[in-house]
């Protein structure tokens, strides 16, 4: 599967950023995306990288409404929309978070927007929705701040697990990604990077 993020906090060399969240997402001959960030900076990003967003992408995937991962829809027009029945109500902080889990060789891939009910959490129901135990990746806004023992529980989590690659972005602040990039030697996330898992 290739991941490609086309709006992310952090800016690839040539691309644009914004404080928000898109992928482009490929998996068994599928394109989806997921989530559109605060503007049309995906769509910018996804010209610099010669992709047709609109023509290739059918079905959007919305983790939740905020702002920052939300407001590029009025840039798209006649996709599917997939989201949690309250993405749209109004909200000012807790939001109704959803992820997607794509099984990749009989383990999971994890993709969160901001995992505002926990990143461990949405582990734990993508292993009980799919019935699969193992965990190859994650990636996606961990909503963690510090280095401090939350972070560490997490990164626990993820070594219990066995989970191989860590991508955490979005909503991790510097100390909470230098944590989890001593443990597993992954790549800062920035917009232009395409990511094979």
């Amino acid at each position: 599967m290739k991941i490609t993020v086309l709006s992310e906090n952090t800016a690839g060399a040539g691309f644009l950023a914004e404080h928000g969240l898109s992928y482009l997402i490929e998996h068994n001959g599928n394109c989806l995306l997921f989530d559109t960030g605060a503007s049309d900076v995906f769509l910018k990003n996804a010209d610099k990288l010669n992709l047709d967003v609109p023509s290739a992408v059918d079905t959007v995937v919305l983790s939740h409404g905020h702002w920052d991962h939300g407001n590029g829809l009025q840039h798209l027009h006649g996709q599917k929309l997939v989201t949690h029945s309250k993405s749209f109500i109004k909200r000012y902080r807790k939001g109704n978070d959803s992820a997607l889990a794509f099984i990749e060789e009989n383990s999971l891939v994890v993709i969160t927007g901001c995992s505002h009910s926990g990143i461990c959490n949405i582990i734990n129901q993508a292993q009980i929705v799919t019935g699969i135990q193992k965990v190859k990746a994650v990636m996606g806004g961990f909503h963690l701040k510090k280095n401090n023992e939350q972070t560490h529980k997490t990164i626990q989590f993820f070594k219990r697990l066995g989970v191989e690659e860590a991508y955490p972005s979005h909503c991790v602040e510097l100390e909470a990604l230098s944590a989890f990039q001593r443990e597993f030697n992954n790549l800062q996330v920035k917009t232009g990077m395409e990511i094979v898992i």
